[in-house]
């Protein structure tokens, strides 16, 4: 046996609703009928043939399985679906706008308060009063440890302090 016939494999007819969900179209009871054939050869393969191909047009003469899908048109999903739908591609422009403009102004609020731990002229003291910190920890001194922890707090509570400890010599 090289070939057999399957009928009413599918329905040919589908309608997809807004939601996705696939329905079959209630008013086509057309189903698809089709041929399996055995191609042999040096290696073997089934070929699918629709036996009602003929009275669907504009396919070029392809006799695969096919299946007709009628869809809603819906607004996309999602956040930018959603703002296109409700206030068009101007709401869009806006909100974005609007959110790079606050995100900007959250990178430049209070950089005046930053400048001066920002653009510091060297710190190598204040690094190695770090380091030293470390070290002592490190070493177990834990008295030696908090007096360098809190001449650090000193120096970074009094701008005069930080300018002092961060000139270049």
């Amino acid at each position: 046996m090289n070939s057999f016939r399957i009928c009413n494999i599918y329905p040919r007819y589908f309608h997809v609703t807004g939601s996705g969900d696939i329905r079959p179209l209630e008013q086509e009871e057309i189903s698809v009928s089709a041929d399996l054939f055995i191609n042999r050869g040096t290696n073997e393969w089934w070929s699918f043939r629709d036996v009602n191909s003929s009275d669907v047009t504009g396919c070029g003469g392809l006799t695969g399985p096919m299946a007709v899908i009628f869809s809603e048109e819906t607004p996309p999903q999602g956040i930018i679906g959603d703002t296109l739908s409700k206030f068009s591609i101007w709401g869009l422009y806006i909100t974005f706008v609007l959110a790079v403009g606050r995100f900007i102004r959250l990178q430049c609020s209070d950089l005046r308060m930053r400048i001066p731990f920002e653009n510091l002229p060297s710190c190598d003291r204040l690094m190695a009063i770090c380091e030293d910190i470390y070290a002592a920890r490190a070493e177990g001194e834990l008295g030696v440890e908090e007096v360098l922890y809190w001449t650090l707090v000193k120096i970074y509570r009094s701008p005069h302090m930080l300018l002092e400890y961060t000139k270049t010599d």
